[in-house]
């Protein structure tokens, strides 16, 4: 499982976890979506736990849509 968290100690950075274990700490939003995208790809995970919502590696809007409505 790919997972990405705000870094609590720096501003604007982000954390990229692979299998529970840091891989890579990247400065902005974007760079750590597509890094993380990137490898999900290398490793055939075909969605990532960005932030808190669940992301398809294959999908070009960011996060999925909600399966029921709020209500």
């Amino acid at each position: 499982m790919i997972k990405v968290q705000k870094n609590l100690s720096f501003v604007g950075w982000f954390q990229v976890f692979l299998n529970g274990r840091l891989v890579e700490e990247i400065e902005g939003q974007e760079p750590a979506l597509e890094y993380s995208k990137k490898l999900a790809k290398e490793y055939d995970m075909y969605y990532i736990y960005f932030i808190d919502d669940v992301v398809s590696v294959d999908e070009e809007t960011q996060p999925r849509q909600e399966l029921h409505p709020t209500w």
